[in-house]
């Protein structure tokens, strides 16, 4: 009766110490947005149905069939008159674009959305403890990461991360990497910045959003 007794305590005392490990675990396994910023380009580069037509006539590479193509697109896409465009795609030079074109575009849509979520979040750029930057194709030297990071002079043991050539699952991936790092870090501010949407904040369920790590 008594090693009865002794064996239904065991199995008690082990199913408890599980059920905290799973408590423990659940704790840090979900991330939550706090804060976002969209970036908006400026109204010298709005791009209405007429002016995309003018740039699909003044391309000389196009044959008659995909004139049509793309000008049904255009029709199809629901683009409306509030689309935006890059400056050297307005001023006529698509196809000679240069690495300082995409450089600048990449400079305002960074450093533009981020000025401004980090007004809106309230905390100092020294603090970021993880940066993910994500963008489809533009890979420059040195890294996007790199100039995120000389820009706001944040600190030198900062986790930087530059995703690219992912298309649009990096976005995934870049959040499925944001989050398995705070998993291992409870307390830690982090920043995930897209080309195509948005730069947000992530920090993990039991952090708090103004507290230093």
């Amino acid at each position: 009766m008594e090693l009865l007794l002794a064996m239904c305590l065991l199995l008690l005392v082990c199913a408890f110490i599980y059920l905290c490990e799973l408590v423990l675990q659940r704790r840090h396994q979900q991330c939550y947005l706090l804060a976002y910023e969209c970036y908006k380009a400026t109204d010298d580069r709005k791009l209405d149905t007429e002016s995309c037509v003018k740039i699909i006539r003044r391309n000389t590479n196009l044959r008659l069939e995909e004139y049509r193509f793309l000008l049904k697109t255009i029709v199809n896409s629901g683009l409306g008159e509030e689309t935006y465009g890059p400056r050297n795609v307005i001023a006529g030079r698509e196809e000679c674009p240069s690495l300082k074109d995409s450089l600048w575009e990449m400079d305002d849509i960074m450093f533009g959305s981020l000025d401004k979520l980090f007004d809106i979040a309230g905390i100092s750029t020294s603090n970021i403890d993880i940066l993910v930057v994500n963008v489809s194709l533009f890979s420059p030297a040195p890294s996007l990461t790199a100039r995120i990071i000389k820009r706001y002079k944040m600190k030198t043991h900062i986790k930087a991360f530059n995703l690219s050539g992912m298309g649009c699952s990096g976005s995934l991936v870049a959040i499925d990497l944001v989050q398995n790092l705070l998993k291992n870090v409870q307390e830690c501010k982090c920043r995930r910045c897209e080309h195509r949407i948005a730069c947000s904040k992530l920090v993990p369920r039991q952090s708090s959003a103004y507290d230093a790590c």
